[in-house]
Order: structure tokens, then sequence, then C-alpha cells
């Protein structure tokens, strides 16, 4: 499958509280990326964050275990091996792209090198935007 068939796999990342779910939430109520897989990685024992994204087509995935970049990289590999197969089955809509949001705790390199390393997700997924997110307190002085 040639680089652009595959579908592109978006990256959101961003310290904790930096405004990842926010970017997502409006990303997602446009017309331009309804047609998107969400993925929710969240750490620690209570997921939030796909609770705040509001009404959608289809629920988010919630990625519970911890941490996306090492503690539960085979349950990435399982939650993209799973959206691929609904969505070949027909049992969810056709989508175009997949966001995956990760915690703030999350190195996404190792997400990334997941979607190369693995044989069947590289087949039919490539890297799409990283979006990395800070939260700022900005200053100035005035001479």
């Amino acid at each position: 499958m040639a680089a652009m068939d595959r579908i592109p796999v978006h990256v959101i990342s961003g310290f904790l509280g930096s405004g990842k779910t926010t970017l997502l939430k409006q990303i997602l109520h446009g017309e331009a990326f309804g047609d998107s897989a969400v993925l929710v990685n969240e750490f620690g024992e209570v997921g939030l964050d796909h609770l705040l994204l509001g009404a959608l087509d289809h629920e988010p995935i919630l990625l519970k275990s911890g941490c996306v970049c090492c503690n539960i990289r085979g349950e990435l590999v399982d939650a993209l091996k799973t959206l691929l197969a609904q969505r070949d089955a027909g049992e969810i809509p056709q989508f175009k792209r997949i966001i995956l949001e990760t915690t703030g705790l999350a190195d996404p390199a190792p997400i990334l090198s997941t979607l190369v390393a693995e044989p069947i997700l590289n087949k039919h997924l490539r890297h799409g935007a990283s979006v990395g997110l800070v939260d700022a307190i900005c200053s100035c002085i005035i001479f």
C-alpha cells in the first residue's frame, strides 16, 4: 500500500493541563474532522478526558492502563488493530484518520516507532501530524 493510501495517525501530546482535550474537542466538532477515529490515553485510576469531548458520532476508545509510550504499547497495538478490523467489517463508520490524544506523561516517539515496527499497522497506517501543546504564562516587561 502506498504511503498516501495508508490511514494517517495524528498524535496530540503535551503536558498535563496544556489543552490537549480542549483542542481535540474543537477539532472533532468541526465538519472537516467528522470522519476521524479517536483514541484517548489516560493515566490514573479514573479516565475523564474522553467524557469531556462531548457528543460524537461514535465513542472514543479509552486506553487506560498508563502511559501509551511505554507501559501499554501492546494495548495501543491491539486498539489500532481492532479499529481497523471493525472498520473493514462495517461495524463502525469508515474513518479517514486516527487521532490519538496521549496522556501528559507520554513521549510520542515510541508511539510513532510502534507504527513502523508493527507489520500489520505499518501496512495500513502511517504517521500523520504530531502536535505538541504547551501551557505558558506570558509576561511582558514594558520600559
